[in-house]
């Protein structure tokens, strides 16, 4: 219910040029079939740039609003998750895990009705968060279980805790390199905490692989097997500019002349 009286982020005011732009302008090369990071680039990653928009358009009819409705359901989902995350952290106990939501959801309308709260806008919960949610509830998971001693009986979460993170490379790119990195360091923590000097279990390790090759299938098929020009681009060509797109302009008209 929180989620659907939030306006959802560059889905609710006028519409915005650039970020929608950068959905929709892919879309429509990838629906001319265009092949991505061949014929045309991106900044974010398949599904978050071309393929969002050209998903929307498939179920609602070509249009801005189309691209619009989608993410409005993305944000449902991820507040969804959300509130299941909160839930599993704070349980039995139901007054924190509300607490916390109700703080997410009184942040939203600070920062949308006040421009003194713009500040924290970057601790809003974006449509692009579901992965994150996803992941940090599998995680959590995944450490009750081992808490428990029954981490060999885990293999959902643990195929999770590592399909996602791989996974997001073609969600969004960003995604991808943190939860990876979260996900290697949670797996390391796991081994030292809980079982070393023990092993983990073989169906563990079987439950990791078989997450990293089917995120790996579903990336490629993303990219439609373009894995060389993805990795050019990615590790060779954006970190040249990566900097320079996000920081600020120098003011010129306060140089020294």
């Amino acid at each position: 219910l929180a989620a659907l009286n939030i306006p959802t982020y560059h889905a609710w005011d006028p519409m915005n040029r650039f970020h929608e732009g950068e959905s929709l302008g892919t879309a429509v090369s990838h629906l001319h079939g265009q092949v991505p990071y061949r014929d045309y680039l991106f900044v974010h990653g398949v599904w978050q740039d071309p393929l969002r928009s050209a998903v929307a358009f498939r179920l609602f009819g070509r249009s801005i609003g189309s691209a619009r409705a989608l993410e409005s359901i993305t944000k449902i989902v991820a507040f969804a998750l959300l509130g299941w995350l909160l839930w599993e952290i704070f349980q039995p106990r139901a007054a924190p895990a509300f607490a916390a939501l109700l703080f997410v959801v009184a942040l939203h309308g600070l920062v949308q009705l006040e421009a003194m709260w713009l500040p924290l806008a970057p601790l809003r919960l974006m449509q692009r968060d579901w992965t994150s949610m996803a992941f940090l509830l599998a995680l959590v998971r995944l450490y009750r279980r081992a808490e428990a001693g029954r981490l060999a009986a885990s293999p959902i979460p643990a195929f999770l805790v590592v399909f996602i993170p791989v996974a997001c490379f073609g969600y969004s790119i960003d995604r991808g390199f943190f939860l990876t990195a979260t996900a290697l360091v949670a797996l390391a923590l796991l081994y030292a905490g809980y079982q070393r000097g023990r092993g983990l279990a073989l169906g563990f390790w079987l439950a990791v692989t078989a997450g990293a090759a089917a995120a790996l299938v579903l990336v490629g098929f993303l990219l439609q097997w373009r894995f060389a020009e993805f990795a050019r681009f990615t590790f060779r060509i954006m970190p040249r500019y990566k900097e320079w797109m996000d920081g600020l302009a120098y003011p010129l008209h306060l140089a020294p002349m």
